[in-house]
């Protein structure tokens, strides 16, 4: 597995948000793991 830094530049109130949507980053990791969606399968449905 490869990581890489990310810096959130998005953060309100402690919660990092993806930039340019409302979507946080929490919600964004658990339908991965859940749902095995992919970010841009996230993107089409909301």
């Amino acid at each position: 597995m490869i990581l890489a830094s990310s810096e959130y530049k998005h953060i309100d109130r402690q919660v990092p948000y993806i930039a340019g949507t409302t979507m946080k980053v929490v919600e964004l990791v658990t339908s991965v793991k859940a749902y095995g969606w992919s970010p841009e399968e996230l993107h089409t449905l909301r």
